[in-house]
């Protein structure tokens, strides 16, 4: 389930910082690097998904501590209020500090889910297997 948390920051902001502390964070982002094959097995390998959701809460513990940046105490409280009413895991969409965040929830627990997170923007969506594609809008073409 995404959400927009209704504040938004600027990612270079983020990343900068991120980028500074590479060479200290070589661990973290190794394990970081596994958990994709981790993920890889799991959805390909027919595995419960919920597993999956464990293992983007597992990734969140550990990018939070890639940056002073990458959180704050209002993403810090809207991702432990989605864990305590059904999202497994979760995560910040970019590079961290506001913007979108992802929530994995099993279906049945989504309406009320829903619910309990009313004050931030639901956006719904699908996979589609054709990847990114350009939309082109321009304001003075009638469409």
């Amino acid at each position: 389930m995404l959400y927009f948390t209704g504040f938004s920051r600027y990612a270079s902001v983020v990343a900068e910082e991120q980028v500074k502390s590479i060479s200290k964070k070589t661990k973290e982002l190794k394990e970081m690097y596994a958990m994709v094959g981790e993920a890889l097995d799991i959805l390909g390998d027919g595995q419960p998904l919920d597993a999956f959701g464990k293992l983007l809460h597992e990734s969140w513990k550990i990018k939070r501590t890639l940056s002073s940046r990458i959180t704050t105490s209002r993403i810090d409280d809207i991702y432990e209020t989605a864990r305590r009413h059904g999202a497994l895991g979760g995560k910040v969409l970019g590079a961290g500090g506001g913007g979108f965040m992802l929530f994995f929830v099993k279906p049945d627990h989504q309406p009320d889910f829903k619910k309990v997170m009313k004050d931030l923007l639901y956006v719904p969506f699908k996979f589609d297997e054709l990847g990114s594609q350009i939309i082109y809008y321009r304001p003075d073409t009638n469409f």
